[in-house]
């Protein structure tokens, strides 16, 4: 038979990481998003005002 103090132990962490990714992933995509965009705006801005 299981030992459900393990099972509980088990489904925790497993939640935990689910959690985790679920934060983790899109705050990464963001990020790389929002670089994305911040790079694109400077190179617009300094052609801009470096001719």
């Amino acid at each position: 038979m299981i030992d459900p103090r393990r099972r509980y132990r088990t489904v925790r962490r497993s939640t935990a990481f689910l959690l985790y990714l679920v934060v983790a992933v899109p705050t990464l995509v963001a990020l790389f998003l929002l670089t994305d965009r911040t790079v694109l705006l400077a190179r617009s801005v300094w052609e801009t005002l470096a001719p």
